[in-house]
């Protein structure tokens, strides 16, 4: 049974259907294309955004219109494949566990 798989995998599902599904509001022009620091700083946090800003991965486009809200969502989508494939990789060096009778 490869219950450890289920969590890592339903959360990759659940971030590629919100990266899905935030491409179509922007697309729609439903939701604003560009964010705020502060409001990137809220929704991913200021550690997160300050290192991606600093990686070279995200810069601000203008001071008026601040961070691509896609690309800060894809990079968000790439940490958390990022946790997922360490937490697959340190359950598959793991011992399995056994029931003794």
């Amino acid at each position: 049974m490869e219950l450890p798989l289920i969590n890592p995998l339903s959360r990759l599902i659940v971030a590629a259907t919100q990266l899905g599904s935030l491409n179509t509001l922007v697309t729609a022009g439903l939701v604003d294309p560009y964010l705020s620091k502060r409001s990137a700083y809220q929704l991913y946090g200021r550690q997160k955004v300050q290192g991606w800003i600093k990686a070279g991965l995200i810069s601000v486009s203008t001071p008026r219109k601040g961070l691509d809200r896609l690309t800060l969502e894809v990079l968000e989508c790439g940490s958390q494949v990022n946790d997922c494939l360490q937490e697959l990789q340190q359950a598959s060096n793991s011992p399995t566990p056994t029931v003794s009778s």
